[in-house]
């Protein structure tokens, strides 16, 4: 009998349903967007096995884009300047922007021996030559060149998965697992954050350091400590060293203390012991990171040339020998930080003081448009993210009083952006802002967004969507665009300069090359700085576009930037002996834009054919 019963039994838990956890109604938190595999995998369970997924997606992405496009307008500067520091132990180089990135990238070409060649290199403080060295740079190493250009992009991949780690981050503690994988996922599939990740330039990693040390600083607003303050100086200190626009945090910092104070969250005298430690540690680390270089410098000894800081222009090339401060009582104070950091700041000033214009939307522009930012990312950002932002908007702003500081934070950067960047190719100077919009869109599944079944389902949905469109533009993820605003083919209409051709389809067009068995010279119209030669491509340059008189196209193949085809001015064209004007106005480029290309390679390389 007793047999009987444990037969029963056992039947009985065959048949009968059991009220085991797998077959609940999955908690609000993780309903939709667990991944419902045979093992039962939950999110919220798992939270660093999802982070390390993503990063590892990230870095494959980043790897593939490196090893498949070619060294970019600014990156042989770049890497050039980075040697330049270890070799000829000055920052003169590339000073526009702190040195950290580029000390990371350069140190594997340094290591391994690159050739150098510094003629071009004035140390008067004024002339921007580091892409005349950079050029040099390219020549010197030759072939090996796109090897060192390839390994300072890898050594820059930890800069993007720290801004993937920060982002995750920063959204789970604000709003919990599933939105640490929104926000996490937005990172990752980003075709700015993988397009420019690829590239040797500070616009990927300030970002990352920048939203590293606003989290320490929400963190400490959230429980004041030493501890804190002290990562947080740490933090800030190389978010400086990695672009200057990071001392917008000052201002924000100040109110953001000052509002901690007024809500009680701490007291006047913390917070004011704790400020002065984050100074005196950021500013520690900025002056260990230029080598102490400068450091105490009068502030009257510093030549000077923005309209804010400049006293006069002394020449007709614009050098000013004072500053503002040389004929008063500030003059002689001197500064706590690097003059090579103060000197970097004001020729970016003076940068976008006098360089302006640019394409947008089919036409040029001379002196640039304000809103030239918001109208590029509305192209760029992939159709999910702009759905997210809507989603975001609709949910109203009860979820505000959690993230203000991001949201305080990224909004200030762009509204500085948009006042003084006046260069319509280049939208890559908002990636910045994108962390902290990353983590703000998180809060669609906040907890009470949760409860919604089909809010989740929607938003996961959507950042599967968004994964997907940088998948199939991968490697060509720095001419993203859009599906709302017509994908890569139609980007031409809308934006061009580095949203589109900077330079990087050398490999393809030498892919292309091989894989059709040309054995001739293709006639080459490449808007960049390298010569491609060095990624192994056959050229030459078409004279008769540098001709008025030329009334006909040479037989051959032809290989056209999109810039060439779609702009009247602003471009360059290597191996170009005429000015860009004149070759816009000759008879050769107005046939060769009046045909169909016979081919498209990498991100809009256009190939023709002419008998």
């Amino acid at each position: 009998m007793a047999a009987c019963r444990v037969a029963s039994d056992r039947l009985k838990s065959i048949t009968m349903p059991q009220s085991s956890d797998h077959l609940r109604e999955p908690d609000s938190q993780s309903h939709a967007l667990s991944i419902q595999l045979p093992c039962s995998f939950n999110i919220n369970k798992h939270p660093l096995a999802v982070l390390g997924l993503l990063m590892l997606l990230q870095t494959l992405l980043i790897i593939v884009t490196a090893n498949a496009t070619s060294a970019t307008f600014d990156e042989p500067a770049h890497l050039a300047a980075g040697v330049s520091y270890y070799e000829l132990h000055n920052f003169g180089l590339y000073r526009v922007n702190p040195p950290l990135v580029r000390l990371v990238a350069a140190l594997p070409s340094y290591c391994t021996g690159c050739k150098t060649n510094w003629n071009l290199y004035h140390k008067d403080g004024y002339t921007r030559s580091e892409f005349g060295v950079g050029k040099d740079f390219a020549n010197a190493n030759g072939e090996r060149f796109p090897h060192l250009v390839r390994i300072g992009r890898y050594a820059l991949i930890p800069f993007a998965l720290l801004g993937l780690a920060v982002c995750f981050q920063w959204s789970k503690q604000l709003w919990g697992v599933p939105a640490a994988v929104v926000s996490g996922s937005l990172w990752t599939f980003s075709p700015y954050v993988i397009g420019h990740g690829s590239l040797i330039t500070c616009d990927v990693p300030g970002a990352s350091v920048g939203v590293l040390a606003a989290f320490l600083f929400w963190r400490w607003l959230q429980r004041p400590s030493g501890l804190t303050a002290v990562l947080c100086g740490i933090a800030w200190g190389f978010a400086l060293l990695t672009k200057s626009t990071w001392v917008l945090f000052l201002p924000v910092w100040m109110i953001s203390a000052w509002v901690a104070v007024l809500t009680r969250t701490t007291t006047w005298r913390p917070a004011i012991i704790d400020s002065i430690l984050v100074a005196s540690i950021t500013l520690t680390v900025l002056n260990l990171g230029y080598g102490l270089h400068g450091t105490g410098t009068p502030l009257g000894d510093i030549p000077l040339r923005s309209r804010w800081l400049a006293a006069k222009s002394s020449d007709e090339a614009g050098r000013v020998i004072n500053s503002k401060f040389s004929a008063t009582w500030a003059g002689a104070i001197p500064i706590p930080i690097p003059d090579d950091f103060v000197r970097g700041c004001d020729l970016q000033a003076y940068d976008f003081e006098h360089i302006r214009g640019g394409y947008m939307a089919g036409t040029e522009s001379t002196d640039g448009r304000w809103y030239y930012v918001f109208y590029a990312m509305l192209i760029k950002l992939p159709d999910a993210t702009l759905l997210l932002c809507v989603l975001s908007l609709l949910s109203g702003i009860a979820q505000l009083r959690r993230a203000w500081l991001p949201l305080l934070t990224g909004m200030t950067v762009l509204s500085i952006i948009t006042a003084s960047v006046r260069m319509d190719d280049h939208s890559r100077y908002a990636i910045s802002c994108l962390p902290f919009l990353f983590v703000w869109l998180g809060s669609v599944v906040s907890e009470n967004h949760r409860k919604s079944r089909w809010r989740c389902s929607v938003v996961a949905g959507l950042c599967l969507w968004g994964g997907i469109s940088t998948l199939t533009a991968t490697p060509n993820t720095l001419a993203f665009a859009n599906q709302i605003s017509g994908g890569r083919t139609q980007l031409h209409r809308h934006l061009l300069g580095s949203e589109f051709d900077w330079g990087q389809d050398l490999v393809a067009l030498r892919n292309w090359s091989e894989t059709h068995n040309i054995g001739e010279p293709i006639h080459l119209l490449y808007c960049g700085l390298n010569d491609p030669s060095v990624y192994g491509v056959r050229w030459s340059f078409p004279n008769e576009f540098a001709s008025q008189s030329a009334k006909s196209l040479t037989p051959g193949w032809y290989a056209v930037s999109p810039n060439v085809l779609y702009r009247e001015t602003g471009f360059r064209v290597f191996g170009n002996p005429q000015s860009t004007e004149e070759m816009v106005r000759s008879h050769a480029c107005k046939e060769i834009r009046n045909r169909s290309a016979d081919f498209v390679v990498g991100a809009g390389m256009h190939i023709y054919r002419v008998e």
